[in-house]
């Protein structure tokens, strides 16, 4: 397992995700992680404005290989959020 950087600038709004790092198999797996899937897995969040509209706007950035075993998933994520 890798981790990633996941990132999306197509949408900058109070109550949507920036960014994340994930653990992914590969890049293609890594893109299409919702930051959203932690609290609901399996769960389609690719309409609900939280986060780019599909897997292809988010970009990707390899950070390394996991030395741990560590699920595919979500690790953490930046949430911007209204005070």
């Amino acid at each position: 397992m890798n981790l990633y950087k996941v990132w999306q600038t197509k949408i900058r709004d109070y109550d949507t995700y920036a960014e994340m790092v994930v653990c992914a198999k590969d890049e293609q797996h890594a893109r299409s992680i919702h930051p959203s899937d932690t609290d609901f897995p399996g769960t389609n969040h690719w309409d609900n404005g939280s986060w780019c509209a599909s897997p292809e706007d988010a970009q990707v950035e390899y950070l390394g290989e996991a030395r741990i075993k560590l699920s595919a998933g979500v690790i953490c994520s930046s949430l911007n959020t209204r005070w």
